[in-house]
């Protein structure tokens, strides 16, 4: 009820122990996506879900509005000529 959540599904094949690192590479894809969304709708994200397909299972790592960074991905397009 509070907003919309963005999940954005990855298939890396990855090791369980480099997920963070893979979050962090993903958070401003997220982020733009997230920013986008919430232009054209109006409505504002309040989270972002990655969602690591793996062969033990899908891992999923969620991101709160706050931490997502959207205001970093504005200031990113503010930049182009």
């Amino acid at each position: 009820d509070a907003g919309l959540v963005i999940v954005d599904y990855k298939t890396d094949v990855l090791d369980p122990s480099a997920l963070d690192a893979r979050v962090e590479d993903y958070r401003l894809q997220l982020a733009a996506y997230a920013l986008a969304v919430e232009v054209t709708t109006g409505l504002p994200v309040t989270a972002g879900v990655l969602v690591f397909a793996h062969p033990d299972g899908a891992i999923e790592r969620r991101i709160e509005a706050a931490e997502l960074g959207t205001s970093e991905v504005r200031e990113l397009l503010s930049a182009i000529p």
